[in-house]
């Protein structure tokens, strides 16, 4: 869990492309591009989702907690991709939002800033 608050700018779809490469890219990834630039545009949009419920996008700031957002996304692939197993399922969630936070990061598309504490 995170305890901060996130400003994060909607991606767009060169920005998606960019992710599921690094996707593909990682040790192990059994994935080839088309598959994972298909689930990770749906698990962009849902965390896009996730991030427009609780205000932290086009400017604005709100707590952001990884393991709820991870819930989130998983919850929703895993009515679209229940033919994948969830173990797989959930290491690429994983492996989507640590790619994805090093990625926007890089470019200075999201910022973090720590909570003060019992905020």
């Amino acid at each position: 869990m995170m305890d901060a608050l996130m400003t994060r700018e909607i991606g767009d779809r060169d920005t998606i492309r960019e992710i599921a490469g690094r996707v593909c890219a990682l040790p192990g990834s059994e994935l080839d591009m088309n598959t994972a630039l298909a689930i990770v545009t749906a698990a962009y949009d849902c965390e896009a989702q996730y991030l427009r419920q609780q205000g932290a996008c086009e400017g604005g700031q709100a707590p952001y907690d990884e393991e709820e957002a991870f819930d989130y996304i998983l919850d929703r692939l895993m009515s679209t991709y229940g033919d994948v197993r969830n173990d797989a399922l959930a290491r690429l969630v994983e492996e989507y939002i640590a790619c994805e936070n090093d990625y926007l990061e890089q470019t200075g598309r999201l910022t973090w800033r720590a909570l003060a504490k019992g905020a």
